[in-house]
């Protein structure tokens, strides 16, 4: 979800009471917003802003040390980033674990952490439906997962087109209707797969676009 200064009075003010409050290099990389709150996903974390109190921001460096995307879907975020891993693989230079952490939005100003789930590529693009989850990875496929337990997240299967169109398939944009998933993948075309089955998803057929 996007927030943009027509649909969220004082945005502008908001973002420039966020970037003051950010450590020096901390550059914000995503936005989302609920009624009432900013979610700013940072290079060295989340940062939460009231939208009636621009002043007010709280900046979370856990679980998450850096955050990319966010997605609201009710009262729960689904939050794109990186955290250290553990225990570190290397004891001079720690390491980070990529993936996508789940947030409880309950009380919007104290976010509560629950699962997360590992992911070998950064997460680009994610589409909640019902107690899925599509992780979009831009040129490494898409992982579907099972959300239905917020605190377990697991991974139920993994479309990656074949060769050749593996080699020059950037995932953009993916739609889904009726456990079709659509899926707008560069020069490889519309890619179409029946995800009925996550665990073995099947290509119904692709379609060649201009372009």
């Amino acid at each position: 979800q996007g927030c943009t200064v027509t649909d969220k009075p004082g945005f502008a003010t908001l973002t420039t009471a966020v970037k003051r409050r950010l450590p020096a290099n901390c550059d914000i990389q995503s936005l989302a917003c609920d009624a009432t709150t900013a979610y700013f996903g940072a290079e060295c974390g989340l940062a939460i802003a009231s939208l009636r109190n621009p002043e007010k921001v709280r900046l979370l460096r856990q679980p998450l040390t850096c955050v990319g995307g966010i997605w609201l879907s009710g009262a729960t975020a689904y939050v794109a980033g990186a955290k250290p891993s553990d225990p570190p693989d290397n004891l001079h230079k720690p390491s980070a674990v990529k993936g996508l952490q789940i947030f409880d939005l309950g009380d919007p100003r104290q976010p509560r952490a629950q699962g997360f789930i590992k992911t070998d590529h950064p997460v680009q693009q994610v589409l909640i439906d019902r107690d899925r989850a599509y992780l979009v990875m831009s040129k490494r496929g898409i992982t579907m997962v099972d959300i239905g337990d917020p605190t377990r997240p697991r991974p139920l299967g993994t479309i990656e087109l074949p060769w050749p169109e593996r080699h020059f398939a950037v995932y953009h944009r993916i739609y889904l209707r009726d456990d079709v998933l659509y899926i707008a993948c560069g020069r490889a075309g519309l890619q179409i797969f029946d995800v009925g089955d996550p665990t073995a998803p099947r290509c119904l057929g692709a379609i060649n676009t201009p372009g």
